[in-house]
């Protein structure tokens, strides 16, 4: 099995007892994994429309973007001084979008899910954050599953990545 270190991100394997694990998860995950595994359940995508960029939004997208790339520890916990803007990470993600331009977007689905989520009101019940390894190349991925659905309509690439870490 497969883990981040949470201070550093980097991905460590380790032996461990299933079935001892499984009984910690939240339900939230557990239903989102499978979603992951089985993604002809998610519902399908709702039409997008362009939304505003609120107040402080393009501040705190590029405080997560510059501390992902030098702490996950502190990206991944800045979401609990951030107050939600959007009803979903699927508007968060498109204003994400908005911010960066389209030649950033591959090289930022951490920070691109972060920020989703520590936007989204939705999230805090119903979303995972997903990190995911493409093996046996160890490229690495980051996306979202929120209220059975996997809210960027742009990132195709998710479904070719084995979840090894989860963030609630």
């Amino acid at each position: 099995m497969y883990k981040i270190e949470p201070l550093t991100g980097s991905l460590i394997y380790f032996e461990y007892d299933e079935t001892i694990i499984k009984s910690n998860y939240p339900k939230k995950l557990l239903k989102a994994l499978e979603l992951c595994n089985n993604p002809y359940l998610l519902l399908p995508y709702n039409i997008s429309v362009q939304h505003q960029i609120r107040k402080n939004a393009l501040l705190i997208a590029k405080l997560i973007s510059v501390t992902s790339k030098v702490n996950f520890w502190a990206s991944n916990h800045l979401d609990s001084v951030i107050k939600p803007k959007y009803t979903d990470s699927k508007q968060g993600i498109e204003v994400f979008r908005q911010i960066y331009s389209k030649k950033k977007q591959d090289e930022m689905c951490l920070p691109r899910s972060i920020f989703a989520a520590s936007m989204s009101k939705e999230f805090r019940k119903s979303g995972v954050i997903f990190i995911g390894v493409f093996l046996p190349s160890k490229s690495m991925h980051a996306w979202i599953i929120e209220n059975v659905m996997q809210p960027d309509v742009n990132d195709n690439i998710w479904i070719n990545f084995k979840p090894v870490a989860a963030i609630c």
